[in-house]
């Protein structure tokens, strides 16, 4: 079975024409990557997150301490 040059670049992801797209695309992905910068709200929030999970962490670890002291007695 012999498929043509055209029709062989449209099914092999080895052909030049998958090549050069594969390269363009790669290129597009890098350049969106270094474009994406935090925003001051997204860095206060992330900060309010980090905060609060701090918090939480330290609430659950003073209720295990407090039960941990009354069921003890």
């Amino acid at each position: 079975m012999d498929v043509s040059a055209p029709e062989r670049a449209q099914i092999d992801p080895s052909s030049a024409e998958w090549l050069k797209y594969y390269s363009e695309a790669s290129r597009r992905h890098r350049g969106a990557r270094r474009r994406r910068r935090r925003t001051p709200t997204r860095k206060q929030r992330n900060r309010l997150a980090t905060l609060l999970m701090i918090a939480s962490v330290v609430l659950v670890a003073g209720l295990t301490g407090v039960f941990y002291f009354v069921l003890t007695r």
